[in-house]
């Protein structure tokens, strides 16, 4: 199930903590309230989806005026951070039933922002590359503990 939301992402910040309480930055605020009316403008058009779940999400973001590299600012992980969250109780129950996800983050080329949302319900991960890849990671870490006690 594919949803594209034409809003300007922001990353995901940190809970500020203050004598008063704790709050997030304005910008993470509006981004929040700018999704829950997109989706509760469209709310019949969303499938909840229960079980485990690869989500895919791109997000578009509009570029500064002035700036000297070719992506956003802000780490990928808390785009897609800002986006899950927003999306809980909606097109899944939590977002603990993503098993895989795929994140990208560029500017936009018309200088219409959107967020795009891909889920697909089931595993896509097949055991045996992940598998693959523990071995790996554990062949790594033994060899690097070898040459430190041989250097030593």
């Amino acid at each position: 199930m594919i949803h594209v939301f034409k809003i300007d992402a922001v990353p995901a910040s940190r809970p500020r903590v203050s004598k008063y309480g704790t709050y997030y930055l304005p910008t993470y605020r509006a981004f929040k309230k700018q999704m829950e009316e997109l989706i509760a403008k469209d709310r019949d058009q969303f499938i909840r989806h229960h079980g485990p779940l690869s989500v895919v999400v791109l997000c578009a973001v509009q570029k500064p005026k002035t700036t000297k590299r070719d992506y956003p600012v802000g780490d990928v992980d808390n785009y897609a951070k800002a986006v899950l969250d927003s999306l809980n109780g909606i097109l899944w129950d939590d977002d603990i039933q993503i098993t895989e996800l795929t994140v990208r983050k560029c500017y936009c080329a018309d200088d219409q922002p959107f967020i795009y949302v891909e889920v697909n319900d089931g595993i896509e991960v097949q055991s045996s590359l992940s598998a693959d890849v523990f071995k790996v990671r554990k062949q790594r870490t033994g060899s690097k503990r070898r040459q430190s006690r041989r250097v030593r």
